[in-house]
């Protein structure tokens, strides 16, 4: 019996390989997606952080100038080996914030866990879960094998967030106002401090120039989640009346029709009234809907890469809402007594349609990216009572965007030079939000 414990041992530590994580704004990263490009091939997903060769070190950096328009952090110091790492920053309050993750690749298999940033997008703004989030508490994995004459891919993430309401939100919370809610016999919904998200994801990739997606997406708000929620498939049941869950159905791909060129988009489906059998229920759950799409040209020319890149986007009115807080597809985040409710999705939430374009330079001195956005803006946001069955009924506001609409210009300049970092964004030709930071390496 030791003899065959410790032959499993030795395998699965055989099988161990030691890699560190590249996030999404790591030039590591951005390199490494640009090379794929260039080589005829699609990603094996767009989930980051992903297992790539990332040379360990330890940065020190000094935000001398800042400005921020919500709940931005900046770095302090931070210290990146293989298989995990550790981040302090600072909050626009002046607070501390901790970051820290380890994970393992094994074979095709990898996971990491802790408190971290993620993104599951090609887009410069995903639409069902991205890094408009600052970080998420949790576990992020999977692993990919042969599929037929292709490869497949079969991940997974959970994670939790910050389940505090205020008086109000609770007294809401704790309504039963759903007809089908297991809980309508004693007139209370579900209210416990929980707010989970669990996410199933295949990537499907037949040939190595097209690779296609499923996502599936459960909340689960007000109770601590069970074996039921870890089901696959949720999207297809009525977890809508059941008080505590809300699903949501991402599809996602990309396709290099040629060297160095990338199409890409994400759909996500919120709700859907099917007009066959759920006509009336208009004022009940609206449909939303959201997508993205884009294309890219990549390119290396000596020692510099470059990524230039059009998107468009559509993000309808109800998109992300809901009526109890814990059930939105929103992230809590406290600073100080400032509350800050970030959609998992699209950066600006929702009621709106917008359009980008951007250009990056990347080599070993660092990078340099100029983005410009159009954004129009409708009248619905996610703080619009889910109460108002009379404009939430209004097809009409579903598409969006609805009402008197703003519109915004935000062009955007991100410049790394050696030990120099320099953030900004104006708006036409207001500068709104900036920031300049040293960075020492070792």
């Amino acid at each position: 019996m030791k003899k065959t414990v410790i032959l499993i041992l030795f395998i699965v530590l055989s099988a161990i390989q030691l890699f560190a994580f590249s996030f999404e704004n790591d030039n590591e990263y951005k390199i490494y997606t640009i090379e794929k490009t260039i080589s005829g091939e699609t990603l094996p997903t767009a989930i980051s952080p992903y297992p790539i060769e990332y040379t360990k070190n330890i940065s020190l950096y000094f935000p001398f100038l800042r400005k921020n328009t919500g709940y931005e952090l900046y770095d302090l110091f931070s210290y990146r080996a293989n298989n995990y790492g550790i981040l302090f920053e600072i909050t626009p309050e002046n607070n501390l914030n901790f970051e820290y993750y380890f994970g393992k690749k094994i074979n095709s298999f990898w996971f990491i866990a802790g408190k971290y940033k993620t993104d599951w997008s090609l887009l410069e703004h995903g639409v069902f879960f991205s890094d408009a989030l600052p970080y998420v508490n949790g576990i992020t994995g999977g692993f990919t094998t042969d599929f037929l004459l292709g490869e497949m891919g079969i991940y997974f993430g959970a994670y939790s967030f910050n389940a505090y309401l205020t008086d109000e939100e609770l007294a809401i919370q704790k309504m039963n106002v759903d007809g089908n809610s297991d809980r309508r016999s004693i007139g209370i919904g579900y209210y416990d401090p929980y707010k989970s998200l669990l996410i199933h994801r295949l990537d499907i990739k037949p040939i190595k120039q097209l690779r296609i997606s499923l996502n599936e997406l459960n909340l689960i708000g007000g109770k601590f989640p069970d074996l039921v929620d870890l089901n696959f498939m949720n999207i297809l049941h009525n977890t809508y009346g059941e008080g505590y869950s809300n699903a949501l159905f991402g599809l996602d791909g990309e396709i290099v029709p040629f060297k160095g060129i990338k199409l890409y988009g994400e759909f996500a489906m919120d709700d859907y009234v099917v007009p066959l059998t759920e006509a009336g229920a208009e004022s009940y759950k609206p449909t939303a809907f959201a997508w993205g799409y884009g294309s890219s040209i990549n390119g290396k020319y000596k020692n510099t890469y470059f990524i230039l890149k059009g998107e468009k986007y559509k993000i309808y009115s109800w998109m992300y809402n809901r009526w109890q807080e814990l059930l939105k597809f929103t992230g809590r985040y406290i600073d100080g007594n400032k509350i800050y409710d970030i959609p998992m999705g699209y950066d600006y939430g929702n009621d709106i349609e917008s359009y980008l374009i951007s250009l990056e330079f990347i080599n070993k001195f660092g990078n340099l990216k100029v983005l410009y956005e159009h954004i129009i803006k409708g009248e619905i946001d996610l703080n619009t009572s889910y109460f108002n069955t009379e404009l939430k009924g209004n097809t009409e506001t579903w598409p969006g965007p609805y009402g008197e609409t703003t519109e915004f210009n935000y062009t955007t300049l991100q410049l790394k030079f050696k030990n120099l970092e320099i953030n900004t964004t104006f708006d036409k030709f207001e500068l709104i939000k900036y920031t300049v930071k040293i960075s020492y390496e070792f």
